[in-house]
C-alpha cells in the first residue's frame, strides 16, 4: 500500500510542479587508487572441478578470457590502466566457504598475506569461477541459447588492504537486448550506474553461444572494475519547478548547471524553508561529480518535507559515498 502511495503522489507532483532533463553526470572513481602506475595483477582465476565439468567445450582458458576482458574494458575506457598476468607466480589463496546455506557469497579471502615479489601492480585480484554454462531455455515454446557466468572477485592493495571483494553474475540470453548482470553483497545501484554509462552495451545479442558467453565474461569482469575508473553517466533528472524556482530551471534545461546552482542557492540563502531549491541545488552537485554536498543539502531539504522523491536520491548518494575508498595513500606517521 505505502508503495503504490508514494507512487501515486510522486506521479501527481511530477504532473503538476517538476521537469525532467537529461545530463551526463560525472561521476569520480569510487575506488581511488592513489599511483603513479595504475594497474591491477590477476594471481589467480581458479575453477573447481564440477564446475570445470560444466564449462563449454569451447572455452578451457577461463584465465585467458578474464585477462583479455580486462585489458579490453580499461582500452575501451582510454584508461592508462596496466593489467598483469601473476598466475604463473604460482600464487594459491587460501578460500574459505561460507557455512550459511545458499550464500551468494559462497567463498570468501579473509586476508592476502605474502603476496609474491614479483607482483609489483598496486592492486591485485584472485578470481573463483562459481559457475560458467551454456544450455537452452524454453519460454512460452520458443528456444534460446542462454550463457551464464558466476565469478566471485577478490581484489586488494599488494599491501594487504581489502578493496573489493564480490561475486557478479552475468546471463547473456540469445536475441535479447543487454547482459542481465546482479551482484553480491549490493544494493543494485552499482549495476543500474555500470549499465548507464557508456561502457554499457544494450544491443541485440547473437543467438551464436560462444559470442554469449564472451558477453557475459566481459560485462561480469567490467562490471567489477568499474568502479577503479571515473564515468560520465547518463542521468534524467526531475527538477522543483515552482515559481521561486524557475530561473534555475530554465538555465540547467540549457545546461547552464553552474549558474543553476548559483540559483538555487540564492533562493535557498533567501528562503531557508525551500527544500525544492536545496534538492534542485543537489542534483547540481551530483552532475559536478559533488557527492559529498549533495548529501549535506539533501539531509537539508529531508529535515524540511520528508518526500519519497528526496530521500531515495539522499539513499542512493549515501550508497555511493559508502563505496568509497582510497587505496595507496601513504601512511601518516605520528609524532
Amino acid at each position: 500500500m505505502r508503495r503504490t502511495l508514494t507512487v501515486t503522489a510522486l506521479a501527481a507532483w511530477l504532473s503538476g510542479c517538476a521537469t525532467t532533463i537529461d545530463v551526463r553526470r560525472h561521476q569520480p572513481a569510487i575506488v581511488e587508487l592513489h599511483s603513479a602506475s595504475p594497474g591491477i595483477g590477476f594471481l589467480q582465476v581458479h575453477a573447481d572441478d564440477e564446475v570445470m565439468a560444466r564449462a563449454p567445450n569451447d572455452f578451457s582458458n577461463m584465465t585467458g578470457l578474464v585477462l583479455k576482458a580486462a585489458k579490453g574494458y580499461f582500452q575501451a575506457e582510454n584508461a592508462s590502466f596496466a593489467v598483469v598476468d601473476y598466475t604463473d607466480l604460482g600464487y594459491q589463496p587460501k578460500w574459505v566457504r561460507s557455512r550459511t546455506p545458499n550464500e551468494p557469497l559462497q567463498y570468501r579471502l579473509d586476508s592476502l598475506p605474502g603476496v609474491p615479489a614479483g607482483a609489483q601492480t598496486p592492486l591485485v585480484t584472485a578470481v573463483k569461477v562459481l559457475d560458467w554454462r551454456t544450455y537452452v531455455e524454453t519460454v512460452d515454446k520458443t528456444s534460446r541459447d542462454v550463457a551464464r557466468v558466476s565469478l566471485l572477485f577478490s581484489t586488494w592493495a599488494k599491501d594487504g588492504q581489502p578493496v573489493r571483494t564480490e561475486a557478479i553474475t552475468a546471463e547473456a540470453f540469445a536475441k535479447v537486448n543487454g547482459v542481465r548482470l546482479t551482484n553480491h553483497p549490493g544494493s543494485g545501484r552499482l549495476v543500474v550506474w555500470y549499465q548507464k554509462s557508456s561502457t554499457y552495451s544494450s544491443a541485440w545479442l547473437p543467438e551464436d553461444r560462444v559470442a554469449l558467453m564472451r558477453q557475459a565474461i566481459e560485462h561480469a569482469v567490467a562490471l567489477h572494475l568499474y568502479p577503479l575508473l571515473p564515468h560520465q553517466v547518463s542521468e534524467r533528472l526531475v527538477l522543483a519547478d515552482d515559481d521561486p524556482y524557475k530561473e534555475g530551471v530554465l538555465l540547467a534545461q540549457s545546461g547552464r548547471y553552474d549558474e543553476a546552482l548559483a540559483s538555487w542557492l540564492k533562493v535557498a540563502q533567501s528562503n531557508p524553508k525551500a527544500h525544492g531549491a536545496l534538492y534542485n541545488a543537489a542534483l547540481m552537485h551530483l552532475v559536478r561529480g559533488e557527492d559529498a554536498k549533495a548529501e549535506e543539502l539533501l539531509l537539508k531539504a529531508v529535515s524540511i518535507d520528508d518526500r519519497w522523491l528526496y530521500g531515495e536520491l539522499l539513499r542512493s548518494v549515501r550508497d555511493r559515498l559508502a563505496m568509497k575508498k582510497q587505496v595507496g595513500l601513504p601512511a601518516v606517521t605520528r609524532n
